[in-house]
């Protein structure tokens, strides 16, 4: 086993253990509350993610025996069968038996368990049928600390191991570290106002000690997306297994971090896409071949930057979203009336209806209709957006947006007019001082700049923002040059005031609302000034009301 597999498997282990901590609280709730429709919502959600994820990095035990818990969870949530106090109990003793095989596999990968007998409750419950013999309350498995656990009174540790922490507490901690950055920011631009040397130098140490911890706490939330990207190469690898596909998958931007509260909304939303591309986007061998495809299905990863948003697209080459075939679905569940006049575009969007799914049989991998609900739940919590582009007989594109959220970024702080306002130092490729042969107009689309044989649309941001007031000529504004992966453009600005790191303040709804607006910062002056997208408002030039900066 290498090492990366072995990474995997370790913090697929301490994952587990947080969701069985959520397990056992919600079949405790059970108890008293046998009817609600979230907690038998939740819990079954939790017990199709650990199925799927286990089975993902090759712990078939824990897979095998969660199928058997979810399929009581299904039939307890349809109403099939009624929640009775041996049900809540055997739940109870199957959180517990999972969380002795999850503690025992952090030693042994390899190692195979016995849950025969409390199987066969879990079957003899799903059947409907009530177990011939009482139940002891008790769980049927106690954690016990032995002598080999024991050294000198100190329980040995793993230097592997790691430590769940309350992101709470990390929110606090960075909006903490976040204050004391706009603090030393203060401090530094009034250093030529203080003339004692031992003060300039504390000043100067601060600096330096403010930075490590902002590095640190910031280090804290940001993971890369290389071990997400290698477990969906096993979700990849083993569902092909299971369905006798080939199947090759190719990814990119790996090593691109993101905050840790994003991937932990993440994770089950890739699982669920890359997996229903194997099962229900690519064809099988034989039907590949009569149509003149290799019969090797092909799926691609990529991750990359786009402006103030991190932008994941999982692609296929399959057979494409079938807009017949979820129309006929979405009429038989009552989504939409047999007449009703819908674009394909709204159409697609059923796939992510709660239950919805096209199969007719139920496998262990899908057919459940739990999937793709819970992709566009978990995205639109972190106010993200999914995008399809599907073909059909071609393929089809999943493209996830999620908004920046790191605390502080680094930034340029601009001047138009009397406004202040802030750019993401990362959206910007180089600045300049454009010159007039440089600089052409062509009708129809306004001025360009010639960057080095390169034409760029050129705007002024006092336009965009549909300021009033005087304007400084394009030889005396400064321009900043932003690329994508599409296009790029140039913005003139007044003047660059400087460059510093700003905390990321969240707008409220109303505002947020206006393209092109990442958040607010608090200025070294005490002032507050807008962060912009360049990138969305050059896009939404034409489909803006007026926004305000800040002096």
């Amino acid at each position: 086993m290498d090492q990366w597999e072995k990474e995997l498997k370790l913090c697929f282990l301490d994952e587990a253990k947080q969701f069985l901590d959520d397990c056992e609280k919600g079949f405790l709730s059970l108890d008293s509350d046998r009817e609600n429709p979230e907690t038998l919502d939740k819990l079954f959600r939790l017990a199709h993610n650990l199925k799927g994820t286990s089975r993902a990095v090759g712990f078939i035990p824990i897979s095998e025996f969660t199928h058997e818990l979810e399929s009581l969870l299904s039939k307890i949530k349809s109403k099939s069968i009624q929640i009775t106090d041996e049900t809540v109990t055997v739940l109870l003793q199957s959180n517990d038996c999972l969380r002795k095989m999850v503690s025992e596999l952090k030693s042994n990968f390899e190692l195979v368990f016995d849950n025969e007998e409390l199987l066969n409750k879990i079957k003899i419950l799903s059947s409907g049928q009530k177990l011939q013999s009482a139940i002891k309350s008790e769980a049927i498995v106690k954690e016990t600390v032995t002598e080999s656990h024991i050294v000198r009174g100190r329980r040995t540790v793993n230097s592997e191991e790691s430590i769940r922490v309350n992101l709470l507490r990390l929110e606090k901690l960075n909006n903490s570290v976040g204050e004391l950055v706009i603090l030393q920011t203060v401090l530094s631009q009034h250093r030529h106002e203080i003339i004692s040397p031992l003060l300039l130098k504390t000043i100067t140490q601060l600096s330096k000690i403010t930075k490590e911890i902002q590095d640190i706490s910031m280090g804290l939330r940001m993971v890369p997306l290389k071990q997400t990207f290698q477990k969906l190469q096993r979700v990849v690898r083993d569902t092909a297994v299971t369905l006798n596909k080939e199947v090759e998958l190719s990814h990119s931007g790996d090593d691109t971090e993101i905050d840790k509260t994003v991937l932990e909304y993440l994770s089950d939303p890739l699982i669920h896409i890359v997996r229903n591309a194997v099962d229900h986007g690519l064809e099988t061998k034989f039907d590949r071949l009569q149509i003149g495809k290799s019969h090797v299905g092909k799926i691609s990863l990529s991750a990359f930057h786009r402006g103030s948003h991190l932008v994941i697209e999982i692609q296929d080459d399959g057979k494409g979203l079938d807009v017949e075939k979820i129309k006929t679905k979405a009429i038989e569940k009552g989504l939409m009336a047999a007449d009703e006049k819908l674009s394909n575009e709204e159409i697609y969007q059923f796939i992510f209806a709660q239950g919805f799914s096209t199969r007719t049989d139920v496998s262990e991998i899908s057919g459940r209709g739990v999937g793709l609900d819970v992709v566009k739940t978990n995205i639109e919590k972190m106010s993200g957006e999914i995008q399809i582009e599907t073909e059909f007989g071609k393929g089809t594109l999943f493209r996830l947006f999620f908004p920046l959220t790191l605390a502080i970024i680094e930034a340029l702080i601009v001047a138009v007019g009397d406004a202040t306002f802030v750019i993401p130092l990362n959206h910007v490729n180089e600045t300049l001082r454009p010159v007039a042969k440089d600089i052409n107009s062509i009708t129809g689309q306004g001025d360009v700049l010639n960057l080095r044989g390169e034409t760029l649309p050129m705007y002024r941001l006092s336009e965009i923002l549909r300021q009033n007031g005087p304007k400084k000529s394009s030889q005396d504004s400064i321009a900043l040059i932003v690329k994508n992966r599409k296009s790029g453009f140039a913005v003139l600005v007044d003047s660059i005031i400087r460059q510093q790191q700003v905390v990321i303040k969240q707008l409220g709804q109303e505002i947020h609302s206006h393209g092109g607006l990442v958040g607010s910062a608090i200025l070294g002056n005490g002032r507050p000034a807008m962060i912009l997208d360049l990138n969305e408002l050059v896009e939404t030039v034409f489909n803006r009301s007026p926004i305000k900066g800040v002096a």
